[in-house]
């Protein structure tokens, strides 16, 4: 294949002006161009590049809801698809402000699956499980999830907002830390035998909270992972699915890669900010009939978890719901921003709106709600993801939640009612018909990402054309997905049934050249 570069240098001003006083200034432009260029071909050469996954499978596992509350249950199913055992870190985030509520080493050998559950648990939850499967810490009766993080210095803080009540619901990262063949100690221990690993090497149990394996028996993480979030309620007879947003490529695997380590399960990292990968591959969404079939950019932002937010990034959400005013059916919406925790403590250096208020225990960013009903009736209503403060809509937690309809399919006090209108106000001819779609579009100028350099990437028959652009992402990092639920008969026998579907995410870039 003809690899062909389009550096665009004759569109510059010291082009078309070119002479002795500016020579330097075009020779420096055109170095960088160049540079640029090079990057670009080696990480297109390489496919080294940070994407969402079109399989399901990779290095970083991000569910955007977990919920005790409501008799609700739930489950979690890690799976090492690969041919050689991995570590991977469970960071259990509370939903309002990312903050972490508790931290799991889990050792999956190959073509493992690790399960557990997330139950209430007095004023708050844990996590437990039966399976067999190494992890450090010890998980024994429960993993109480821990409210010192959001609590240890938030002096301002009412009391309400400092319990563990908000460890009852919030998210879950799930991150590859290393590979682990078979021929090494670490990789014999957490192999099962007849049902069950021996969680030992050299006298040392994998299961301690402090334990680290040395680094001769690692290898850079190799993917292949991924996982389901079930929420089951046996009281309502019902149990919904979802599958994780996950990501390929989140740590660099060229010469600069750091070494694979696996952190203590005491130890603050791995987090999002710690593949160190800052480039990206992002699809181009273009409905001009000339654009190359097959064209997409290649960029680099100016750090790691600004490539995770971009790779992310949405303008707009949609979804479809249903409800009915006598609770029958209702459907709640999940929207999660994953990168939210590592702009807000501080100036916001990232796509948000506002830092992080203490004594409010949010963080707002301002976004635009419509609904259309099944008869094409279009409403703007001033409904909150929090108690209606303010003239507009407003989205202030990290995990976010909108309840349509009478009745919630997760009693949550993450969101209000939503009520669609119907009709312009006019009750429908034949109750039970109520439904329609909304969408959230974020609108902020701050909402953005700019990248530190990019490249559009089109193929044209045997041709590829790299051309050096300008590019800004907008929108907002968002993941997430819509419950529904109809609660025909409760009892026995039960005629209960729950569903679930991924919100639809819709990308924007701006490009010049």
């Amino acid at each position: 294949m003809v690899i062909k570069v389009v550096a665009n240098l004759a569109r510059s001003t010291t082009v078309k002006t070119m002479n002795l006083i500016n020579f330097r200034t075009w020779r420096t432009a055109a170095i960088a161009a160049v540079a640029l260029i090079a990057t670009t071909v080696a990480n297109v050469a390489s496919a080294n590049l940070m994407h969402v996954s079109t399989s399901g499978l990779g290095q970083v596992l991000l569910f955007p809801y977990y919920t005790t509350r409501n008799d609700t249950v739930s489950l979690l199913s890690l799976v090492n698809t690969s041919v050689q055992p991995k570590a991977v870190r469970i960071n259990v985030r509370e939903a309002r402000g990312g903050f972490v509520v508790a931290r799991l080493n889990v050792y999956l050998s190959a073509k493992d699956v690790w399960t557990a559950a997330i139950i209430a648990d007095g004023d708050g939850a844990k996590l437990i499980t039966n399976d067999t499967s190494c992890t450090a810490p010890l998980v024994g009766s429960g993993l109480a999830f821990d409210n010192a993080s959001y609590t240890g210095t938030s002096t301002a803080l009412p009391e309400a907002l400092r319990s563990r009540d908000r460890t009852r619901e919030g998210y879950l990262e799930v991150i590859e830390m290393a590979a682990i063949p078979h021929s090494t100690k670490t990789g014999v221990a957490v192999t099962h035998i007849a049902g069950r690993p021996s969680c030992a090497s050299n006298g040392v149990k994998l299961t301690d909270a402090i334990y680290e394996p040395p680094a001769a028996d690692l290898r850079p993480p190799a993917g292949q992972m991924t996982g389901t979030l079930s929420f089951v309620n046996v009281g309502q007879g019902m149990l919904a699915s979802t599958a994780p947003t996950v990501l390929e490529n989140f740590w660099r695997t060229d010469t600069a890669a750091a070494a694979p380590r696996v952190w203590a399960a005491t130890a603050s990292g791995p987090d999002l900010t710690t593949g160190g990968n800052r480039f990206v591959n992002l699809p181009r969404y273009n409905t001009d009939a000339t654009v190359a079939s097959e064209s997409h950019y290649v960029a680099e932002f100016a750090s790691s978890i600004d490539a995770v937010s971009a790779v992310l990034t949405a303008k707009k959400v949609s979804t479809e719901y249903a409800f009915t005013k006598d609770g029958v059916i209702a459907t709640q919406q999940v929207t999660m921003l994953p990168t939210k925790p590592y702009y807000i403590f501080g100036i916001p250096t990232g796509p948000f709106q506002t830092p992080w208020d203490v004594s409010s225990a949010q963080a707002c960013d301002v976004l635009a709600l419509e609904s259309f009903d099944r008869e094409e009736f279009s409403s703007e209503p001033r409904d909150q993801f929090v108690p209606p403060l303010y003239p507009w809509n407003l989205m202030c937690y990290v995990a976010n939640t909108l309840l349509i309809g009478v009745d919630g399919v997760l009693a949550t006090p993450l969101g209000i009612r939503h009520y669609p209108i119907q009709n312009g106000v006019i009750e429908v001819i034949r109750p039970g018909r109520e439904g329609g779609w909304q969408e959230l579009s974020f609108i902020a100028p701050q909402a953005k990402f700019t990248a530190v350099s990019a490249s559009l990437v089109e193929r044209k028959v045997d041709v590829l054309t790299l051309t050096p652009v300008t590019l800004t992402v907008q929108g907002l990092p968002v993941i997430g997905f819509t419950m529904s639920r109809s609660a025909y008969k409760t009892g026995s026998p039960q005629q209960n049934f729950g569903d679930i579907s991924p919100l639809r995410r819709e990308p924007s870039y701006v490009e010049a050249r």
